[in-house]
C-alpha cells in the first residue's frame, strides 16, 4: 500500500516537473497568463 501510494506521489510530482519545464519555455505573456488561470483553482503564488 504504501509503495503503490509513493509511486503515485512520484507520478504527481514528474508530470508537474514537466509541465513546469513546458511552461518555462513560453512566452512571458504566456506564462503569466498561465499563471493567472492556475491561481483560480489552486492558491498559488
Amino acid at each position: 500500500m504504501y509503495l503503490q501510494q509513493q509511486d503515485k506521489a512520484e507520478q504527481y510530482y514528474n508530470a508537474f516537473r514537466d509541465q513546469k519545464a513546458v511552461i518555462e519555455r513560453m512566452p512571458e505573456v504566456v506564462q503569466r497568463q498561465f499563471r493567472e488561470e492556475t491561481k483560480k483553482y489552486f492558491d498559488l503564488d
